[in-house]
């Protein structure tokens, strides 16, 4: 998939990720699941725990694999360094620790995201299997139940749910968006 050129924020794109998030957000369930899980902690019968929560205790594995990427290839790209290569033992030394402050910089951020606190949910919406895949994908708190509906956790708010940038997103990988190959611009 090639990037969207165009303005996601666009009256026409705002309508079609609308649309899109109309379709496959269901209903507002906060009050039922911050109950459950609030009985999951006296009741081992209750439905669902936190235990149950995709991407919630786990919310920056993605970014801390990335990072650890990285490192591994400086770490590659340092062990490779030929000393010949540099006129004098100095500039091999500035090299050396050149990548070793980029590693140790990437150490940190992977220290910080191990340090942040769980994701705070705000509110709770039962979403259709095809987006509770999509969100989970994206690293957003969802609890999958192959036998019943499927509850997106929701940390933040104060907005209609279609403007969380999530959307965009994820509409743009479909491409549903304004000028791209299955836009559903022309579909109105």
């Amino acid at each position: 998939m090639e990037e969207y050129k165009g303005n996601v924020n666009s009256s026409v794109n705002q309508e079609i990720i609308k649309e899109f998030t109309n379709k496959n957000i269901l209903c507002n369930v906060t009050v039922e699941m911050d109950y459950i899980l609030n009985q999951s902690y006296e009741d081992s019968n209750a439905p669902y725990s936190y235990d149950d929560i995709e991407n919630y205790y786990n919310a920056h594995e993605k970014e801390k694999e990335e990072l650890q990427e990285k490192i591994n290839e400086l770490q590659e790209q340092r062990d490779n360094l030929d000393e010949d290569a540099y006129d004098t033992e100095e500039l091999y030394d500035e090299a050396c620790e050149e990548i070793e402050s980029q590693i140790s910089e990437l150490e940190d951020e992977i220290t910080e995201l191990e340090n942040q606190a769980l994701p705070e949910i705000a509110s709770w919406y039962v979403v259709t299997d095809f987006l509770a895949r999509k969100l989970i994908e994206h690293g957003e708190c969802v609890i999958k139940n192959e036998y019943a509906s499927d509850y997106w956790g929701r940390c933040c708010g104060g907005q209609m749910c279609y403007m969380d940038g999530i959307f965009a997103r994820i509409c743009e990988e479909l491409e549903i968006l304004d000028g791209q190959r299955y836009s559903w611009a022309d579909k109105k």
